[in-house]
């Protein structure tokens, strides 16, 4: 964290970004600190906002690696397997490679929350904004700030991370926060950034990234203070029921408040049955100079592969396999890759300029079933379970499988953590985390006797070696 806040204080760009000059991609390039702090106007205030989106995408193209391929082959989604490369299998499905956590997103997620706290100061003496318009710049930075503190906790978990990091890079480090003061540090910011957007107007003083534009997200679109608070309850949603099912797992009843909290939230989301599924906030791709590719992007199935339990997995309608295995697996021949045997690999991602969600409709629903069930509504819950069975897996109703509001709460999270997988896959590493708050972890399958089940990623060295007692979460956790 703070070597990310060193490199930012050099006066450099805050953000590696696309071209300018080009309406279809947004100008990423951000003002530097020192622009900012001297009394920013409203354009480049608004530049520094766009950037901080920019740096967003960063999770999947930090190193030429994906946020979502990590996290995805930790939680078994699928694996990378680069044929130049044999030592990456055996540093995420059999040990912790050095380099991981590097990978996970952690520069990335400490550059924008640094830049975001630079906007926020600068705004004090800002020219050219008007209260509300102030008010809409920190709504949006504190929203794309929690989200990226919910990256980051996905991977490092009972880790713990700095949140308290608004500090000059010659003081000491920032202490490490606990996995439930993370939790409630995106929770402030989240209501917070509410807060703001409510009193931001009715228009932005900049303009959004296409991710969050009408023709990326499949629907409406979040470009306005009204509409990207929608947004915001949807992350503030995702993390209350995060908090809710550890809970539960502590204790039967005990997540209770949490749920409560994500249904209020999704009730003021973009959550929607009539909507398409695919609706929702993506990070964006392009092939325009200067802009950055989908790193997800395999056209030859060379290295990523879907894990091969997948198939044997999926549910059938009685004759034909669930639809979100075909639409987002491409079947092909077998062959052997650094000893793992793959027979299908993505096609998700179509092109080198496909999106990549961030959070979308087809979740929010997932989201508001768990939380149902767990509040007391269960036929709510197995509503909600059966519009995504038959809407995007084309499967029949789950009494048909014996789920029913009479059923066990584990019978409920069997048949939960199936359509997330399968409605999610390789998309954030859901499984990982579900798998996880739900004390699964060792129900994740292995290819070879050689390989372990890594519950989450230690700090990264950058983080630990300046710290005189390196906290014990500096060591990688043990495999199951």
């Amino acid at each position: 964290m703070k070597r990310a806040l060193q490199l930012l204080a050099t006066g450099t760009a805050l953000v590696f970004g696309a071209a300018c000059g080009d309406f279809e991609v947004p100008n990423y390039s951000a003002q530097s600190i020192t622009e900012l702090q001297s009394g920013a106007n409203a354009a480049q205030v608004g530049a520094a906002v766009v950037g901080v989106m920019g740096i967003s995408r960063e999770f999947e193209t930090s190193f030429l690696q994906s946020h979502i391929s990590l996290t995805g082959t930790f939680g078994r989604e699928g694996m990378e397997l680069d044929p130049s490369n044999p030592q990456h299998p055996i540093d995420r499905l059999d040990q912790i490679g050095t380099g991981e956590p590097s990978y996970a997103g952690w520069s990335a997620g400490y550059r924008l929350i640094k830049q975001g706290n630079v906007i926020l100061a600068a705004l004090a003496t800002a020219t050219g904004l008007t209260g509300a318009q102030k008010d809409g710049v920190r709504g949006v930075t504190k929203t794309m700030q929690a989200l990226a503190l919910i990256r980051l906790l996905n991977v490092f978990d009972q880790s713990g991370m700095p949140i308290d990091v608004d500090i000059k890079t010659s003081d000491p480090a920032a202490p490490i926060a606990t996995k439930a003061a993370v939790q409630s540090r995106i929770v402030q910011l989240l209501d917070e950034a509410q807060t703001h957007l409510q009193a931001a107007g009715s228009a932005f003083s900049f303009t959004l990234p296409p991710g969050f534009t009408t023709a990326a997200t499949q629907g409406t679109g979040f470009n306005t203070p009204a509409t990207f608070l929608t947004f915001n309850r949807a992350l503030k949603a995702r993390i209350e029921v995060y908090r809710g099912s550890i809970a539960e797992v502590a204790a039967a009843g005990t997540g209770a408040t949490n749920y409560t909290a994500a249904l209020t939230a999704l009730g003021a989301s973009f959550l929607s049955t009539t909507a398409s599924l695919r609706f929702g906030a993506y990070d964006t791709y392009s092939t325009r100079s200067g802009d950055r590719t989908n790193p997800l992007f395999d056209p030859t199935c060379r290295q990523l592969f879907a894990q091969p339990e997948l198939e044997a997995g999926a549910q059938t309608n009685g004759t034909t396999i669930d639809n979100r295995f075909t639409t987002k697996i491409q079947k092909i021949t077998a062959k052997v890759n650094h000893g793992y045997t793959v027979n299908s690999c993505w096609k998700l991602y179509p092109t080198s300029d496909t999106p990549i969600p961030i959070i979308r409709n087809e979740e929010l629903i997932l989201l508001r079933a768990e939380a149902r069930w767990f509040t007391g509504d269960k036929a709510g819950a197995i509503q909600d379970i059966d519009f995504i069975r038959t809407t995007a897996g084309g499967l029949q109703p789950a009494a048909t499988i014996g789920l029913t509001p009479a059923s066990t709460d584990a019978a409920f999270i069997d048949e939960l953590l199936y359509n997330r997988l399968y409605s999610l896959m390789w998309e954030g590493g859901h499984r990982w985390v579900d798998t996880r708050r739900f004390n699964r972890l060792a129900s994740l399958p292995k290819e070879k006797t050689t390989n372990k089940i890594f519950p989450y990623l230690a700090l990264p060295e950058d983080e630990c070696l300046p710290r005189s007692n390196p906290p014990a979460s500096c060591t990688n956790p043990t495999g199951i």
